[in-house]
């Protein structure tokens, strides 16, 4: 098995592009900050989304994630998968979006498999790109070249989102305060915070997020290790400020939710 990261300040709107093959590793439920953009090399993968049940996606298939969405993308058992995912700042991309989107078959709120094979062979292409030394301009045209062909394709499946009743207030306050915490809030402090009991707040949080309280805090925070460890920050310093018990504590909860330990992802973005 071996994974790939790509990263570079000079295209801050990329937030990150990753290459795996031959992989096994399975990974715990979660979302992140960015809209992503995921590709099958080799293999067939299972998504599991809220809401939205199983999929099973095969090689040469894309799949659009929004932004915030609940969601595990794991290899069939006992089976090897490749793939390659590129994860887009959200704000970036809702401009751009608006620009090169000529038809409403593609939002940036829906889940959305594609099955086009010159659309699989750009997207390898621009990752081999971003991967090389070619000049940054050239990888832009590149990356709006694509998403340009991506946002006006004929989707294979759209999964539409139920639409629920706007958010709670009180959960937008927790969102909040959790977001600004140190270390992780219990369930009686959020009962404290909310004046819920503790089922309303459990069912009210996978209503909305797809996760309980205390896998969404989790989710949170190696987002935000992630920026971190990106920025090249030690590893004692990210386990304190995040409010881990301790290293070890940290490098498990990291590695299931990304697959590799933080040295790891940090070495790999260092190259």
């Amino acid at each position: 098995m071996s994974t790939m990261f790509w990263r570079d300040s000079q295209l801050p709107y990329i937030i990150e592009s990753r290459r795996a093959c031959d992989s096994r590793v399975c990974y715990k439920s979660h979302s992140h900050p960015s809209f992503s953009i995921g590709v099958i090399d080799k293999g067939q993968s299972i998504f599991q989304a809220q809401t939205f049940g199983q999929h099973h996606l095969k090689a040469g298939q894309i799949i659009l994630i929004p932004a915030h969405q609940q969601h595990s993308c794991n290899p069939r058992p006992n089976q090897a998968w490749s793939y390659q995912m590129l994860h887009l700042d959200l704000d970036w991309l809702n401009q751009v979006h608006q620009e090169i989107v000529t038809t409403k078959k593609h939002g940036l709120q829906q889940v959305i498999i594609l099955d086009h094979p010159q659309l699989y062979t750009a997207f390898c292409q621009f990752n081999i790109l971003l991967f090389s030394t070619q000049d940054i301009f050239i990888k832009q045209i590149t990356l709006y070249q694509l998403l340009e062909q991506i946002f006006n394709s004929e989707p294979e499946l759209t999964l539409e989102k139920p639409q629920l009743n706007h958010e709670p207030f009180l959960l937008t306050h927790c969102y909040h305060e959790i977001a600004q915490h140190e270390g992780l809030l219990s369930l009686e402090d959020l009962m404290q915070m909310t004046q819920l009991s503790s089922f309303q707040i459990i069912r009210l949080f996978k209503a909305y997020t797809g996760f309980t309280p205390h896998h969404f805090q989790l989710n949170l925070r190696i987002n935000r290790a992630r920026e971190l460890l990106q920025q090249q920050l030690r590893l004692t310093d990210i386990t304190y400020q995040l409010g881990f018990a301790d290293q070890s504590h940290f490098q498990r909860t990291f590695k299931s939710f990304v697959g590799i330990t933080p040295q790891q992802y940090q070495n790999a973005l260092a190259h």
